[in-house]
Parts: C-alpha cells; sequence; structure tokens
C-alpha cells in the first residue's frame, strides 16, 4: 500500500531533483551573460583571490575544491593573461603565494556586476507576488548552500557547535557584506 502524501508539497528527492537542476540552469543562464573569455574555474579561483587575497595554490586549490595540478594550470592560464602574480611565501621560502593583479580583481568586479544585473532585470520581471516568495526562500537557500559537517550550522541555520553562523559573521562584517553591496560573488 502506498503511503498519501500531500500533493502540494514535493518528496524531499524530488525537491532536491528540481533545485539542482533549476540552480544549474540560472547558473548556466548567468554564465552567459558575462564577456570573460576564461574558463568558469578560473574565474571562480581569480573572484577566491579577489575576496581572500594572497593564497598559496595548495590552500586555493583546496577551497575551490579541485586538485592542486588543476589548480597549477588555472593559475598558469591566468597568470600568462595578466590577471594573478606569484610572489614568494614570506613565511615559507619554498613556497608560492598567487594574488590577484589589479586587471584581475577589475575582470571579477565587472563578470559580478554584469551577471548580477542580469539577474535584477530577471528579478525585477517577477510578479510582487513571486518576489516575496524567492526574498522568503533566500535564508533558507544560504543555509543550505553553508551546510556542511562540522560548519557550526545546520540546514535550517541553529547552531550546532561553539562555532558561529556565517550568515551572521557575513551580514556583519565588510568583505561578504561589501560583496552582497555590490553585487553577488561569481
Amino acid at each position: 500500500m502506498q503511503e498519501d502524501r500531500d500533493v502540494t508539497s514535493p518528496a524531499p528527492d524530488d525537491l532536491a531533483t528540481r533545485l539542482y537542476v533549476v540552480v544549474g540552469r540560472l547558473v548556466r543562464t548567468l554564465r552567459r551573460t558575462g564577456s570573460a573569455d576564461i574558463s568558469p574555474g578560473a574565474l571562480s579561483a581569480l573572484a577566491s583571490l579577489s575576496r581572500a587575497g594572497p593564497s598559496r595554490l595548495g590552500d586555493l586549490a583546496a577551497r575551490e575544491g579541485v586538485a592542486a595540478p588543476t589548480m597549477t594550470r588555472i593559475i598558469g592560464v591566468l597568470e600568462d593573461s595578466g590577471l594573478v602574480r606569484r610572489s614568494p611565501d614570506p613565511e615559507d621560502g619554498r613556497a608560492v603565494l598567487v594574488d590577484a593583479t589589479e586587471a584581475g580583481r577589475a575582470l571579477v568586479q565587472g563578470e559580478s556586476f554584469t551577471r548580477s544585473s542580469a539577474l535584477r532585470r530577471r528579478v525585477g520581471a517577477l510578479s510582487a507576488q513571486d518576489r516575496a516568495a524567492l526574498e522568503a526562500a533566500v535564508p533558507v537557500l544560504e543555509a543550505l548552500a553553508h551546510d556542511e559537517p562540522g560548519s557550526g550550522t545546520d540546514a535550517s541555520g541553529s547552531q550546532t557547535d561553539s562555532r558561529t553562523d556565517s550568515r551572521t559573521d557575513r551580514s556583519a562584517s565588510g568583505a561578504e557584506g561589501r560583496e552582497s553591496a555590490r553585487g553577488f560573488a561569481l
């Protein structure tokens, strides 16, 4: 016998699949609005360096979720384009730091502005009711995006250990707050 389900609420697996598909489509749509002539992975690494500052290749690879050799190739392309520079790590002469150049930061800022403008136009075209529903969903989406084991919050944003909630830190601190003021991070 099959259980009766509320037909207005999809099963969690169905909801997760729909969310996965729609977020992927939205990201691809927004990527097409940009004009940068670099790969999405390279743009993501460049945006990470622009936000966080100089980083070792291994640390950047871990933050971006790619293997170190992949990040080495990405940084090589960005360096050849004048978008990043390498410098010796002052704490360890054997290590190298990479950082975004002014041209790299300008590219990230321009792409962020272009993509966030495209998204603003799409959101602006929604009905007032749909915009309200989207606004109500944003905190849940933020919690989903930051929900990792040991992150300090669960999917609802509730504290799971003694760490601070990253959503609170983001709105109160400088870097992430400034990022949301001029657009969204790439």
